[in-house]
């Protein structure tokens, strides 16, 4: 499924346009893997559309790519905590107790992307007088903003569809889709990036949801 959707989203994209939705349908089957293949595919297409029209309105967003291993890596550990904090702890306080640190850390991880990204986008209507000038500098730095606010968004997503979210996993990628589209791409992004990320607190943070 998810190898069969990279090849027809990305058919006609060049190699780096390839790897970019084949990335994102990775994390939504990575994410997804146990759970219904319906609700893991309804967020799979909009993560991979969003992860395509970021590429076309910044190329340099492609640093996307590297940062794929270290989401799915991210979004398995989660799962795997997540999966045994119940049967691990036997005692209701400190059942709570694990799902508050496993909360704590797992929103700390999703933070860094959010602040460089905001960062840079801000850095680059910013940037020295030399390089203020050139069109070329700012829209590397944008795209390079644009980058990894759109891993902070996939990772998000990721994370809701592992919490057994695909719905809502598929409305902030939908979002990111649609700020690739806009002429604020980087705002945009960022403002889906906090709009997910009330969901996603509400998800990891609730113990009864465990």
């Amino acid at each position: 499924m998810p190898v069969l959707g990279a090849l027809i989203v990305a058919g006609h994209l060049d190699r780096v346009g390839w790897a970019l939705p084949a990335g994102a349908l990775l994390l939504a089957w990575v994410a997804g893997r146990g759970r219904h293949w319906l609700g893991t595919a309804l967020a799979a297409l909009p993560q991979a559309a969003a992860a395509v029209l970021v590429w076309r309105a910044a190329p340099a967003a492609a640093v996307l790519v590297l940062g794929v291993p270290l989401i799915v890596l991210f979004v398995r550990w989660y799962a795997a905590r997540a999966a045994t904090a119940a049967d691990t702890h036997d005692d209701a306080r400190a059942f709570r107790r694990e799902v508050r640190d496993l909360a704590t850390v797992t929103l700390g991880a999703l933070a860094p992307p959010l602040v460089a990204g905001v960062a840079l986008g801000g850095a680059a209507y910013r940037l020295p007088y030399r390089l203020s000038g050139h069109p070329e500098a700012r829209a590397l730095v944008l795209g390079l903003a644009a980058g990894l606010l759109l891993c902070g968004v996939l990772a998000l997503t990721a994370l809701l569809i592992a919490r057994g979210r695909p719905v809502v996993a598929a409305a902030v990628a939908l979002g990111a889709a649609l700020s690739a589209v806009s002429p604020v791409l980087v705002v945009g992004l960022a403002v889906t990036y906090l709009v997910g990320l009330i969901p996603a607190v509400h998800a990891v943070v609730d113990p009864d949801r465990y």
